[in-house]
């Protein structure tokens, strides 16, 4: 799995501690529609803005690179965060459907999504918005986070806008190898970004 994608996964395992999607994102001081695209896996926060958000939890820049943070059971995490077992039981119930039938429509086998509904596994980022499409509600409902508000989808964030996509780069560099890595940090130091001071990570 990539960084990207680690990165997505944890956001919303962080979000799913809070009361709601907008709760996060007050306390981050990031915005709606942002959030929903980084939900969704759409794309993802930028480095700063990450950096921002493990320092606003007090946790480490690498959990949430390294998607740690998604089987973290915390001891203050919101209730709404383990109501969605019920929940997706509840929307497969109500529309008639098997177990059988909703894996195979996902592309997923039975006793992965059986692990779904019993809480023991997390839903990745790509299979949550296929579960929201196939059910034809929100993440946030599937969540239990309530409705969607997109009532600022005009708002942009400029995480979000089309642009090189370092967290690929960040990906690159951790497949080099050590000879090959301070090869780059030396390159970035010449062309005057300065050499990173945290420490490497596999």
């Amino acid at each position: 799995m990539s960084v990207r994608d680690n990165v997505c996964r944890s956001i919303t395992a962080l979000v799913a501690r809070e009361e709601s999607k907008v709760a996060f994102a007050k306390k981050t001081g990031v915005s709606k529609q942002a959030l929903n695209n980084w939900l969704q896996g759409k794309n993802a926060p930028d480095i700063e803005t990450v950096a921002r958000i493990a320092q606003i939890y007090g946790i480490s820049f690498e959990d949430i690179l390294n998607g740690s943070l998604v089987n973290e059971q915390s001891a203050d995490r919101h209730p709404a965060a383990d109501s969605y077992p019920n929940k997706l039981a509840e929307m497969r119930s109500l529309r008639h459907k098997t177990q059988i039938e909703v894996s195979s429509a996902i592309g997923i086998t039975v006793s992965c999504y059986q692990s779904y509904e019993s809480g023991k596994r997390d839903i990745q980022g790509t299979k949550l918005v296929a579960l929201s499409k196939y059910f034809g509600c929100t993440v946030d409902e599937l969540l239990g986070l309530g409705h969607s508000d997109n009532s600022d989808e005009g708002d942009a964030s400029h995480t979000d806008a089309d642009k090189f996509d370092e967290w690929a780069l960040l990906d690159s560099y951790r497949s080099l190898d050590a000879s090959h890595r301070q090869f780059v940090l030396e390159v970035v130091e010449l062309l005057g970004g300065g050499r990173p001071h945290a420490r490497e990570t596999d």
